[in-house]
């Protein structure tokens, strides 16, 4: 009785602890549901609306309105993006003060010379830039208007009065002022473009304002223009008088300087003259380091020369180009002109013919008729024009000069032609081995004629040669055979008849 109590009461503290362990396990699942259930709250209240701490900036009105909040961009990590920049800290050649100080713009001359020294924090491609100068579309503008824009080269500048020195890209332009023109300040856009070296296009626009002082006033007395001359002027007239080349033959991928002679054909004297070079971009790459030169003056009747330099793609097809070259110039009363003028470039083609060897027979009889064959293939970019061959040599005649005709690049072609052999004239014996050669002729594109050789040999025989041998030994073969064939019969008749004998024998 006893052990059925000590069981029962054992039975009874086994269940009630495990309720109890049961019940804290609950309120435990419970309590972290609810936590997560608070944190989700938590959560969509800030995507709707809410203020992350680490990547936010809280900015607020002046008038009192409720803050705006921007979130921060990540930057990308391991990447550092190109960036075009004023030089504000340094005074460069032309400049009185930095940007940081107030640079302006000096103004003498008629001229607003401007100094733009722009920076890159990575390495650009061809390390070189473009700058293109918007001067606006109003006619109010004190400039002369026209289309400014430089394509400039890193290079190393002397800047703080010659007292240091920095790598930079530096613009300078010479603006004219306009006559009429009033006092103020003119904001100036210049836009930079370049290509990092990814290939990646960055640009920057930067407006820069130019103050004009010795002008007139906008509340001044309208200005009046003089009458002008009633006897005739005429302008002077900038032509290319003539122009060449470093080399004589230009094909592509060739680098070649280009000398023009310009000449002042009026009866003034012209000053500041810019002289722009342009090339057919497609097929051109410009070497020079601007494509601008500045001459101070040419004197009427005189002549200067201006030089740039150019390639040609490897791509270039064969052919005549046109190099543009523009000018602007000022004659001696301060009138100002433009021009232009053509620089005719052939560039010629670049021929690559591969010949195999001439193809024929090693050994010819006198008399014998023979195919001759040329192989050619075309390895250049052009078409190679009247392809054809010469064969001579001691002892053979061919009927004709072997043709292939046009080759177009990257084909293969192959002329045939009938040789006659005939017996030696050279030496004492008319026949035995000759040496001949092939001389090959094309053209290009432009008519210009090429030639090439190849060597050759064969041996002249005499025209019964190999027949006597073979009419000696074909009898001679057949009686062997014949005597043979009559041995192998008469040992087996032989054989037979003296076994017959012995059966005879034998049976007796």
């Amino acid at each position: 009785m006893k052990d059925s109590k000590r069981r029962f009461l054992t039975a009874v503290v086994c269940i009630l602890t495990f309720a109890a362990v049961f019940a804290f396990n609950i309120k435990t699942v419970t309590a972290e549901e609810d936590e997560t259930q608070q944190e989700t709250t938590e959560t969509a209240a800030e995507e709707e609306g809410g203020e992350p701490e680490t990547t936010s900036e809280t900015t607020s009105d002046e008038d009192g309105t409720e803050p705006e909040t921007t979130l921060k961009d990540p930057e990308p990590d391991g990447k550092k993006t190109a960036e075009l920049t004023i030089d504000n800290m340094n005074c460069y050649e032309g400049m009185e003060k930095t940007y940081s100080q107030g640079y302006m713009p000096k103004i003498e001359n008629q001229t607003a010379q401007l100094v733009v020294p722009v920076l890159c924090n990575e390495t650009l491609k061809n390390e070189r830039l473009t700058v293109h100068l918007n001067l606006g579309n109003s006619s109010d503008i004190p400039f002369v208007y026209r289309n400014y824009e430089k394509t400039v080269f890193l290079e190393q500048h002397s800047v703080n009065d010659e007292s240091g020195t920095v790598q930079a890209y530096v613009a300078r332009f010479d603006l004219e002022l306009k006559d009429d023109r009033y006092n103020g300040n003119y904001p100036v856009e210049l836009t930079v473009t370049a290509w990092d070296c990814n290939g990646n296009k960055i640009e920057k626009t930067i407006t820069i304002y130019i103050a004009v002082t010795d002008g007139r006033n906008r509340d001044a007395e309208p200005f009046t223009l003089p009458e002008p001359e009633t006897s005739p002027s005429f302008a002077p007239k900038i032509i290319i008088e003539d122009y060449e080349f470093s080399k004589e033959q230009i094909v592509p991928g060739d680098e070649v300087d280009v000398t023009i002679r310009l000449k002042n054909t009026g009866v003034l004297g012209i000053r500041n003259l810019t002289v722009a070079f342009g090339v057919p971009a497609q097929y051109f790459i410009l070497l020079s380091k601007t494509d601008r030169i500045w001459l101070d003056a040419i004197p009427a009747g005189e002549t200067k020369e201006v030089t740039f330099t150019c390639e040609a793609r490897t791509d270039a097809p064969w052919g005549q180009y046109d190099l543009k070259l523009n000018y602007d110039y000022a004659d001696s009363k301060g009138s100002t002109y433009a021009g232009e003028g053509t620089v005719k470039l052939m560039v010629g083609q670049v021929v690559r013919l591969e010949f195999d060897e001439l193809n024929i027979a090693s050994s010819m009889r006198v008399g014998d008729v023979v195919q001759a064959r040329l192989h050619v293939m075309n390895l250049g970019k052009g078409t190679v024009f009247n392809i054809r061959a010469r064969i001579e040599a001691d002892g053979i005649s061919p009927e004709e000069t072997l043709f292939i005709g046009n080759l177009d690049a990257g084909k293969t072609a192959e002329g045939t032609v009938k040789v006659q052999a005939s017996g030696l004239v050279q030496g004492t014996s008319v026949y035995g081995k000759t040496q001949g050669i092939v001389t090959i002729l094309y053209e290009d594109a432009s008519g210009k004629e090429y030639e090439e050789t190849l060597d050759f040999f064969t041996t002249i025989t005499s025209p019964f040669s190999g027949q006597e041998i073979a009419e000696e030994d074909e009898p001679g073969q057949w009686w062997v055979i014949i005597a043979v064939i009559a041995a192998v019969l008469c040992v087996f008749t032989g054989t037979w008849i003296v076994q017959r004998q012995k059966e005879k024998r034998w049976r007796k």
